[in-house]
């Protein structure tokens, strides 16, 4: 079972037990809030309990928000409603439609590499009370920062009273074991998210588990730009590669593959099982050089 880490007086992170599942804050104030769900039904009861360890419970939550709509990250969101129907479920941008059919977008991610993937599972969607806005009192220390490039409907929550940044996927290292490298569908947006992330006052930054060069939990404003900084920088050793990795195909007369561009990036490494995503990742970049 996970442990609830306490970042600060008002902020507690639950990081998953395994790479597929995502992590969840708990905000304490005004009213409390949690964001994200984790990936199942099992992610509340796992909540639940690192809750009452803390004096808590789901009562306590008011509302729940989402870093973005990906099944490790709302697979457990309608197993919580059914809990504990008093909290609000309150989206951001695009995430209105894919919190009531999350399986639809799912499997539309799914389909760019389900050859490469393991199989797909079904997540059950939640209607939603209302969208966030800045206006809104019961969102006046806890800011939505938009952050497209893993995906469109990515946005960070900043607590500004203590500098605190919930990321969820939007700051990825040189991704996970299970995908092989950071994973994104927009690079240009990728890149712009972390410039933009740059900008803030940054004293605490919360990432989605597992991702290589990026500790979960990064406490102080220098820690937070150098992982701000590694997660650019792997943009452009990936960018650099495909590449060379172009050049060297032309200049043998060789049938480009993409999966075969991918393979040979992980020769000398153990492939990753969700290297599928790599490869969405990658097909960004041999495009502008093909």
């Amino acid at each position: 079972m996970g442990k609830m880490e306490k970042i600060n007086n008002e902020i507690f992170y639950l990081l998953p037990q395994s790479q597929d599942g995502g992590a969840m804050a708990f905000i304490t104030g005004k009213s409390n809030f949690l964001i994200d769900c984790g990936a199942s039904d099992n992610s509340i009861s796992e909540l639940s309990s690192a809750l009452k360890k803390i004096g808590y419970s789901l009562k306590n939550i008011d509302c729940v928000v989402f870093t973005h709509c990906h099944p490790e990250n709302i697979g457990g969101a309608h197993r919580l409603i059914e809990l504990a129907p008093w909290i609000r479920v309150m989206s951001f941008g695009a995430q209105a439609d894919r919190l009531k059919n999350p399986t639809y977008y799912a499997t539309r991610n799914y389909s760019l590499c389900q050859d490469y993937a393991p199989p797909f599972r079904e997540v059950r969607g939640v209607f939603i009370d209302g969208r966030v806005s800045d206006e809104s009192p019961v969102f006046r220390d806890l800011h939505p920062v938009p952050a497209p490039g893993h995906d469109v409907d990515c946005v960070c929550w900043y607590h500004a009273p203590t500098g605190t940044l919930i990321c969820g996927d939007a700051v990825q290292g040189d991704g996970t074991d299970i995908t092989g490298v950071a994973a994104f569908t927009d690079l240009h947006d990728y890149r712009d998210s972390l410039n933009e992330i740059r900008t803030l006052d940054l004293k605490y930054m919360l990432c989605g588990a597992g991702f290589r060069g990026v500790d979960p939990i990064i406490v102080g404003t220098e820690a937070c730009h150098q992982a701000l900084n590694y997660s650019y920088d792997r943009t452009e050793v990936y960018e650099s590669y495909a590449e060379e990795y172009v050049k060297e195909t032309k200049r043998k007369r060789l049938q480009f593959s993409l999966e075969d561009m991918v393979m040979d990036y992980f020769s000398d490494k153990k492939k990753p099982a969700y290297y599928g995503y790599s490869m969405i990742t990658f097909r960004q970049y041999v495009k502008q050089y093909l």
